[in-house]
């Protein structure tokens, strides 16, 4: 046990197709470099377990020394199934090869646990260039046969494959193939409605759904959001004892329902914004449960109507409305030029505000073009506090390090996500 415990990394098990049989390696998950000196060599006794799928799981085996070697097997191999032993399995092209074929043709025949640390592990390996991009993007198209909650719920979750290339490509060309592939791979994925069931797995992947859905316009995601949100308008539009209870949406729904359902009835924006003047209002009722203050005011910034924004920015700046409507803006503003244009005719406002930091980082969310690059970099500030500079500064180098990578994985990205759509 002191292994695990007393170093800096865990243990990554490499198999590779050799002969007539399978060699193995280990090593630490980091970057050698990039890790302190330790008694134990960077080295494990690591157990594991193999299965081919159709055969039961092995018994328990180790890999004692810093390499090891397996016997040729009636099928792909599958080194760790269950996600039992605490290391990542990195495989080469040619062990990768039948298991994504197996994945592709009868994704069934492996465990979903088994199935979900595949694709975790991918993402890991991918984040740190152990694996192809093309390898990596193929995996992921055997989404389109999976509905289980694990795999999804690594896929969807906030720092998954998803929403990471959603962020980094929203301004970008490939955005509209973006969405097609991603409709393609969740084309099994049931939506269910807002309003949560029996099955706590279903209902956390439910709501994962409907806002990723709803985020790359699916009809029948928008649809049942706007339906839901009229409903909320009509029961709670009046209400004097906050929105908990006459929301037909369950609390973890809400976010999504309200940002989508004003998005698509525009006209009820006085309503949603007088629910949220009452939980400000309110702030005893609101200190227990904040959940529906917070949904309200994500929803408030999901509106189309320019005027109405900005002097929902106006209010934020002047203490009347939670800073945290600044962050959902740059998450939902479609074009991400808003909070940049109010900015620019208010320019003092914004920086006299204790909130320039947050202001500055929710408008160059997602920014990664030159000529969103050129914004900030171009923009005539007044004269700023050394804290305001290293803000400014910082957010140059967020949108530099973005436009980098789009020039280079990015592109990678693009080419297969293009050539994926036109096939």
């Amino acid at each position: 046990m002191l292994p695990y415990t007393r170093q800096f990394s865990a243990p990554q098990i490499s198999i590779g197709a050799s002969g007539n049989g399978y060699s193995l390696t280990q090593s630490p998950l980091v970057d050698p470099s990039q890790l302190p000196n330790s008694s134990y060599n960077y080295q494990w006794i690591v157990p594991f377990k193999t299965l081919t799928p159709g055969s039961k799981v092995s018994e328990v085996q180790w890999l004692a020394t810093t390499s090891g070697s397996l016997p040729s097997s009636n099928g792909p191999l599958i080194l760790n199934p269950g996600a039992e032993t605490h290391a990542r399995v990195l495989y080469d092209d040619a062990a990768w090869a039948p298991i994504y074929t197996t994945l592709k043709q009868s994704p069934g025949s492996i465990d979903e646990i088994t199935r979900a640390q595949l694709l975790t592990d991918a993402w890991a390996f991918i984040k740190t260039k152990k694996i192809s991009w093309e390898r990596f993007l193929n995996h992921t198209t055997y989404l389109a046969n999976e509905n289980g909650f694990l795999p999804w719920n690594y896929a969807l979750t906030t720092n998954g494959f998803i929403k990471t290339l959603l962020y980094n490509f929203r301004f970008h060309k490939v955005f509209a193939n973006l969405k097609l592939y991603l409709k393609g791979i969740s084309s099994n994925l049931k939506l269910g409605n807002f309003v949560r069931g029996d099955d706590w797995s279903q209902n956390i992947l439910n709501s994962l759904a409907l806002e990723f859905r709803c985020s790359i316009g699916d009809t029948s995601c928008l649809v049942s959001a706007s339906s839901s949100f009229k409903k909320f308008i009509t029961q709670c539009q009046y209400a004097s004892e906050g929105t908990g209870k006459c929301n037909p949406a369950s609390p973890e729904f809400r976010e999504t329902q309200l940002c989508y359902g004003l998005r698509q009835n525009g006209g009820d924006f006085n309503a949603l914004k007088g629910l949220a003047d009452w939980w400000r209002n309110n702030p005893t009722s609101n200190s227990y449960f904040p959940q529906d203050s917070e949904s309200i005011v994500r929803g408030l910034s999901c509106s189309n109507d320019i005027t109405s924004i900005n002097n929902l920015i106006n209010a934020t700046l002047n203490y009347q409305l939670s800073p945290d409507f600044l962050q959902n803006l740059g998450d939902n503003d479609i074009n991400g030029t808003v909070l940049y244009n109010y900015l620019s005719s208010n320019t003092a406002s914004v920086v006299n505000s204790e909130f320039f930091s947050k202001y500055i980082n929710a408008m160059t969310t997602s920014w990664g073009t030159e000529d969103q690059l050129n914004l900030i970099k171009n923009f005539k500030w007044p004269t700023l506090s050394a804290n305001q500079q290293r803000v400014v500064d910082g957010a140059v180098q967020k949108i530099s390090n973005l436009k980098d990578w789009l020039s280079s994985d990015g592109l990678t990205i693009q080419n297969w996500i293009n050539n994926f759509v036109s096939s």
